[in-house]
């Protein structure tokens, strides 16, 4: 079953009224009278410890703290302090301040060898510490740590509030009331918002248009000619090429809009929305709901239960399709998976329907039993396996926090594949997972005519891993 939408009101602000470097305000804290006995000798403090800032007049003064300081400090216990020196506040409100003081005093108490130890740390940790940061924006470690630590922990909050008052609008201004259907995503609805949205104007959807076939090296081609692509969004050039502004109906850290092109939500992670730029009748996204996350990440479980909550929740026959990083042909940075329908089988053959039917590149292959589609702990299991398998493919091995390799997944009710990747494209020629199957959307006739004469089977095998007499698919 998939939820319906839903975007509640975001919370108010809570406004804090208290001056910075207060402590927080305690009935016990108040003062009814009285003053402290002055203290003399070795008795006084050095209140430099102490930084004046954390004072409250009204409640308690300097002198009280310096009272209650070497008080504690010659042993005596909160009754007989209080008695003897507050007798117009409590113990507890005696012992409270006491320990908001030590408290304080460990914030501001740093030495310099101490400074000098926190800082060599730092020099040690400080990848570590900003890498985590860095992989959520798309940024280099450094060039995050530059920007935080220069611009200053009083502007980085105010930054931070201005990031949330504008995303709180955005979401808004992006609400949608409309809910999808119970148990399934039947095909009948899904067409009827696609059609809805193209006849608004919101889809740039071409129905008529020119397909050339062919055939090379035993595998089906088509190209679709797609004009409409002209002004499809390009692909980035590094993970690092995006905007670190919200852009108007993006999501923070999104560079895909969402608003108004959402259909339904999958769960608390993952929305399914409409492709502006479709390539067949509907084309959908599942991406996450998370605008952070990155295409140049490996599927994780979540993913492959939007996806397979999609998957069989239709009717007809779809594929799943994923492409991992620029050289896996991605060409938006949030990361998304897609969904469209099948080839008719009568005019066009997927390769890995057929056993004996291999492409020039190696791929991995895993076959579902007659119950179709696992679980998605199981399903996340053989991604896994396989994409481990795709990793010494191509000679990499992936630490834990690095970039996935560049990959394809392309996932069916009867098999998943996973396809290395070590380009894009090829003098003109590119392809994502579904050119990897031999369907093209190209926006001119002088690219079907680039890929005809260079040959299709032959750029594949350069896009991928090509095959040799012993390795093949599996």
């Amino acid at each position: 079953m998939l939820p319906p939408i839903s975007n509640p009101g975001a919370l108010p602000a809570v406004v804090n009224t208290r001056q910075p470097g207060l402590p927080p305000h305690h009935d016990d804290d108040a003062v009814t009278g009285g003053s402290a006995p002055e203290l003399v000798g070795d008795e006084t403090a050095t209140l430099a410890e102490y930084p004046y800032s954390i004072y409250n007049h009204g409640t308690w003064t300097a002198n009280d703290d310096k009272t209650l300081i070497q008080a504690r400090t010659r042993g005596q216990n909160w009754a007989d302090l209080q008695r003897t020196h507050f007798p117009t506040k409590t113990a507890n409100a005696c012992r409270k301040r006491y320990e908001r003081l030590v408290e304080r005093r460990g914030i501001h108490d740093y030495s310099g060898r101490r400074l000098e130890t926190v800082a060599n740390e730092y020099m040690n940790m400080r990848k570590e510490i900003w890498s985590g940061l860095a992989d959520r924006v798309g940024m280099k470690w450094e060039a995050v740590e530059s920007l935080c630590m220069g611009a200053g922990l009083r502007t980085i909050q105010s930054n931070a509030r201005s990031y949330t008052n504008r995303a709180r609008r955005d979401n808004r201004g992006s609400r949608k009331p409309r809910e999808a259907p119970a148990d399934t995503v039947p095909s009948e609805y899904l067409l009827a918002q696609f059609d809805r949205l193209v006849n608004q104007g919101m889809v740039v959807y071409q129905s008529d248009h020119r397909v050339v076939t062919m055939s090379d090296g035993g595998l089906s081609f088509e190209f679709h000619i797609l004009e409409s692509h002209t002004s499809k969004p390009r692909a980035p050039s590094g993970p690092d090429q995006h905007s670190s502004s919200t852009q108007p109906g993006c999501r923070p850290g999104s560079d895909i809009k969402i608003s108004g092109y959402e259909i339904a939500t999958l769960g608390p992670t993952h929305l399914l929305m409409v492709n502006k730029f479709p390539a067949a009748r509907p084309h959908l996204l599942i991406l996450t709901q998370d605008g952070f996350k990155r295409q140049y990440e490996a599927l994780t479980p979540d993913d492959l239960t939007a996806g397979r909550l999609v998957l069989s929740s239709l009717r007809t026959r779809h594929l799943l399709l994923f492409n991992c990083g620029i050289s896996g042909g991605c060409s938006r940075l949030h990361k998304h998976m897609q969904v469209l329908p099948a080839p008719d089988p009568a005019t066009f053959v997927l390769w890995p329907d057929v056993e004996g039917l291999k492409p020039p590149f190696r791929f991995f292959r895993y076959r579902f039993g007659p119950g179709g589609l696992p679980e998605a702990d199981e399903l996340a299991r053989i991604y896994r396996a396989l994409l481990r398998r795709a990793e010494r493919a191509l000679g990499c091995r992936v630490l834990l926090g690095e970039a996935a390799i560049p990959h394809n997944v392309v996932l069916d009710r009867r098999w998943l594949v996973v396809i290395p990747r070590r380009a894009a494209g090829w003098e003109g020629a590119d392809a994502n997972a579904a050119g990897m199957l031999g369907l093209m959307w190209l926006s001119s006739e002088e690219k079907a005519k680039l890929w005809a004469e260079k040959g299709p089977a032959a750029v594949l095998a350069r896009l991928g891993v090509p095959v040799d007499a012993e390795a093949g698919g599996q």
